[in-house]
């Protein structure tokens, strides 16, 4: 009778352990907890490379969704801004110099103003040839004076008159085309530089904006 208490007992065990073998117990507990990431940050990568030009947050500060925390700069931006600075400004005196020259009188006073080597050079030349070519036109107006005078007193010949007519008109159209080119130019340059001018202005413009927000 004992050996078959010891069998029913042995048996009950065995079965006791394949349902808890087989069998599973669900157990759940909620209790409040704070979730942090594994290296507590956050990075921001970007897409684009560069340099932080400026920067909007401080450590700690709130980020919002789609908030804008930097800016970032191409590291050569500086030297094309310097680039086009340098085209700008010599550019801007150029002008200042062409402007002098066609709203003011082609004087010799007005050298100490033209700062441009070039204009100065040309001013001079300028100068020179008008110099030379009213002077020439003023021995034509004499020669023409002496030779009206004779031609009246029957002392030359018509022909000889009308040479020194027709010599005189021509030293007056050569003067007045000469100091209609000069200026002309001048003007067309001025036009040209200005335009060039905002050019530059506006590449300026377009690269201040290239700013990335990170």
């Amino acid at each position: 009778m004992k050996l078959s208490f010891v069998c029913t007992f042995c048996v009950f065990i065995c079965l006791v352990l394949l349902i808890i073998h087989f069998s599973t117990l669900p157990i759940s507990t909620t209790l409040p907890a704070i979730i942090r990431p594994l290296q507590e940050r956050t990075e921001i990568i970007s897409l684009s490379s560069g340099l932080i030009d400026t920067l909007y947050l401080q450590e700690g500060d709130k980020v919002r969704a789609n908030s804008i925390v930097a800016l970032l700069k191409d590291p050569d931006r500086v030297n094309r801004e310097s680039l086009l600075q340098y085209e700008m400004d010599w550019r801007q005196k150029l002008i200042a110099d062409l402007k002098a020259l066609n709203r003011n009188a082609l004087s010799g006073s007005l050298l100490t103003k033209i700062q441009h080597p070039a204009l100065r050079q040309q001013l001079q030349k300028y100068m020179y040839r008008r110099t030379e070519l009213e002077t020439t036109l003023l021995k034509a107006k004499k020669e023409l004076d002496m030779a009206s005078y004779l031609f009246k007193e029957k002392v030359i010949a018509s022909k000889e008159f009308f040479d020194k007519e027709n010599e005189y008109d021509r030293q007056v159209a050569s003067r007045d085309a000469y100091l209609r080119e000069q200026p002309g130019l001048w003007e067309q340059e001025l036009a040209l530089r200005e335009q060039e001018l905002a050019q530059y202005q506006s590449q300026l413009e377009q690269l201040e904006k290239q700013q990335v927000p990170l």
